[in-house]
């Protein structure tokens, strides 16, 4: 049996190639690619002993008026915590705060600014894991856009909304 790797532009190529149709707009290539992997190398880390773990979210670089609308029971079901100042999006900084997302339901809200650099913009939390929602009364509450699961060193899970899209293992 040949083994396969993946690297990040391959698993934004499939991302891409998968991503449903009702699914927010992904961000151009190498936004993608960036957003990737700075989780990968955030998932090879450790932080006090423990492997990083963290969920993440990347926000769509629409404008928010071009972005649809949530239902109003979506709105309920969030909470979103700005940072005064945006953080650096890099596998560093993401070991530092990956212990902030240990709750279930707790994710790093990611966006891309104007030139393209990905910054952490805060906090968002669900009252319930996004990971594990009823389907199907309940994905309605998820936005779709792109969620990235950061599980282990070199496991990563991608979702649309709480549609599972794709899992990297072992690297």
């Amino acid at each position: 049996m040949t083994e396969t790797y993946a690297y990040p532009p391959e698993i934004a190529a499939a991302l891409r190639q998968h991503w449903p149709a009702h699914g927010l707009p992904l961000p151009d290539p190498a936004v993608l690619t960036s957003f990737i992997a700075g989780g990968y190398q955030a998932s090879l880390l450790r932080e006090e002993d423990r492997p990083v773990q963290c969920h993440l979210l990347l926000r769509p670089s629409a404008p928010p008026d071009q972005q649809p609308a949530p239902p109003p029971e979506a709105i309920a079901a969030y909470q979103i915590l700005a940072f005064s100042e945006p953080r650096a999006y890099s596998a560093q900084e993401l070991r530092r705060l990956s212990p902030t997302t240990q709750r279930p339901g707790t994710l790093l809200s990611v966006g891309a600014a104007p030139t393209g650099e990905l910054t952490i913009l805060g906090l968002v939390f669900a009252t319930r894991p996004w990971d594990h929602v009823d389907a199907p009364h309940d994905t309605a509450l998820l936005p779709p856009a792109l969620f990235m699961q950061v599980a282990g060193p070199g496991r990563l899970a991608f979702f649309c909304g709480a549609q599972p899209m794709l899992v990297l293992q072992q690297g």
